[in-house]
């Protein structure tokens, strides 16, 4: 049984279609799920977006990531299951329910990273004007998230695998969001490569500080230190060395106020498209954080 999946204007009115040959039922995010079949990108119910418009129809407050701007609730959208000509994100090109540009990252990474726990079986793209595609995915195992009940030493055992081989993600990312409960990676298209310090670090710290938000009791199996500080001690247990000598020539606070400064100077999920706005974002970051730098450790 096929699914046919509306696509609206900016105005809310239907403008397109797509129809893809499964009975999709939707699951999270940008996902629908057919059996054993996944999609990414086809379509989802509308529920926000974001903006960095103050008089954006539907405009609700402010965003609560600073360079997100404001969040939207946009009434011709409301209520409505599809895909919306409108980005998600300002600083993304990918609609409301599809995948743009950015997402393209998934076919290589998916492929070449040795604990990708998806495989694409087909890739669409609907609009190559705007450059809007769907992606069908096949998962390893149950696709069972890291949270509530994942295993530490796996999701260990992943993080020494993405330092030694340069795999990188965004340093403000929620990372475990993406990681199942047996250390894979479920969502591979914003990772990147590199071999840069602040990269290394930016990738732990962006996993062990999502975890220690979303669930500290399972954070505290890892560390009882503070995210910054217990990413230097995981790099330096996995080979690589961030400097200093602890407990001689510099205290932990003050190895956590430099990581800190090394973190800033990484790649943001504001740059992952957009370098240019990602260079703001980091020169804000830095503000901020020169202004905070004595209440942080």
């Amino acid at each position: 049984m096929a699914t046919t999946i509306p696509i609206y204007d900016p105005a809310g009115d239907q403008v397109d279609s797509i129809t893809v040959p499964h009975n999709l039922v939707y699951e999270s995010g940008r996902t629908s799920v057919a059996g054993d079949v996944w999609y990414k990108g086809a379509g989802i119910p509308y529920r926000c977006h974001l903006s960095h418009d103050p008089r954006a129809r539907g405009v609700y407050g402010p965003a609560k990531v600073f360079y997100a701007g404001y969040l939207v609730i946009d009434p011709v959208f409301h209520g409505k299951h599809g895909i919306f000509q409108q980005r998600y994100q300002p600083y993304f090109s990918d609609w409301i329910g599809s995948c743009g540009p950015k997402e393209g990252a998934i076919l290589k990474n998916s492929r070449e990273f040795p604990l990708s726990a998806v495989e694409v079986i087909d890739y669409v793209m609907f609009d190559p004007e705007n450059r809007q595609s769907y992606y069908v995915l096949r998962y390893t195992g149950k696709r069972e998230r890291f949270i509530p009940d994942g295993q530490v030493e796996a999701l260990l055992d992943l993080l020494r695998v993405m330092v030694r081989f340069g795999w990188n993600f965004p340093w403000d990312k929620a990372a475990i969001r993406d990681i199942t409960a047996d250390g894979r990676i479920s969502d591979v298209a914003d990772m990147f490569r590199s071999t840069k310090l602040e990269h290394r670090l930016g990738t732990v710290y962006s996993v062990f500080y999502s975890l220690f938000k979303l669930a500290p009791e399972l954070y505290r199996r890892i560390s009882d230190a503070a995210p910054v500080f217990a990413s230097v001690v995981a790099l330096n247990e996995f080979g690589v060395r961030f400097g200093g000598r602890l407990g001689k020539r510099e205290s932990a606070k003050d190895m956590s106020a430099r990581a800190l400064k090394l973190l800033v100077a990484g790649r943001t999920c504001a740059g992952i498209e957009d370098r240019q706005f990602g260079d703001q974002v980091r020169r804000a970051y830095a503000q901020r954080l020169a202004q905070a730098m004595e209440v942080i450790t």
